[in-house]
């Protein structure tokens, strides 16, 4: 499947202050379900109300499904134990849900946002770069990643227009990071024309935008729409792959994890419900 990011973005409200989408549980979602559901929320009402729903918890709340309304599909993977030895995954299984979003639901109050302090969102990701314990180095002027010595090069802090922008690089950087041999293990070492790093290049934009979102690091609509192009870009070159968007929020996603866990930040699941 591909669907330009680009179309979806709405030019009239800033990111920063639209949240994660979640279920009105009050659960957040992710992998391909965040992305899916982020670009959906965008088209619906510019990305404000974050909640959603299957018809099942509207009824729950008291509410009702507009007519007509057409629902989002989300995926749930399930894992099943074994009943002997409860720590032991025996199979996944997949559930697809249909959900709808806060504005196609009649009687949901209106959503009003938390407020944001981006002192504490800088100080959060600060508090995730460093706790990963990645070998940063400052100079120059580009923005990479090397495997061989598996450090991380950037530009000084004060060559970037502002803040939004350098966490941004530094996360997509980091995320580039969570694939060594020595973590998680992705492919990472293909050649820059190459279709493996067409795939690390969107994962590791793709888990940029998970850690954005998830530690509630604020975002510019500049530094969004380029986090939209980006991705674009980058699926054009592995248009054959029409798995290819999934493959790469399912390992944008663990990569998420990995960093998010480490700092201690959020555990993050998948919940429909």
């Amino acid at each position: 499947m591909y669907f330009p990011l680009t179309q979806f973005i709405v030019q009239s409200r800033p990111w920063r202050g639209r949240e994660a989408p979640k279920n009105i549980s009050g659960r957040e979602y992710s992998g391909i379900n965040t992305l899916i559901l982020t670009v959906k929320g965008l088209a619906l009402d510019g990305g404000i109300d974050p909640r959603w729903m299957t018809v099942h918890q509207a009824e729950e709340h008291g509410l009702r499904v507009k007519k007509g309304a057409k629902g989002t599909h989300v995926t749930l993977w399930k894992p099943i134990v074994d009943t002997e030895e409860q720590d032991k995954v025996v199979a996944v299984v997949q559930r697809f849900f249909t959900v709808f979003h806060a504005s196609q639901v009649d009687g949901i109050g209106e959503y009003t946002p938390p407020p944001v302090n981006e002192i504490e969102a800088h100080e959060t990701a600060e508090k995730i770069i460093s706790a990963s314990g990645a070998e940063i180095i400052y100079g120059g002027g580009r923005a990479f990643y090397q495997p061989s010595t598996d450090s991380i090069h950037m530009p000084p802090k004060g060559d970037f227009f502002n803040a939004t922008g350098y966490y941004s690089t530094l996360l997509h950087e980091l995320t580039h990071w969570t694939g060594h041999s020595s973590r998680l293990k992705r492919n990472i070492y293909g050649g820059r024309h190459t279709v493996s790093y067409a795939r690390e290049e969107l994962v590791a934009e793709i888990g940029s935008m998970f850690i954005s979102c998830a530690a509630k690091i604020p975002q510019s609509e500049e530094v969004f729409k380029n986090h939209a192009s980006y991705v674009d870009g980058w699926l054009e070159c592995i248009r054959n792959d029409s798995n290819a968007i999934f493959k790469a929020a399912a390992d944008a996603n663990r990569a998420a994890d990995y960093i998010l866990t480490k700092a201690g930040v959020k555990e993050r699941g998948d919940n429909v419900d």
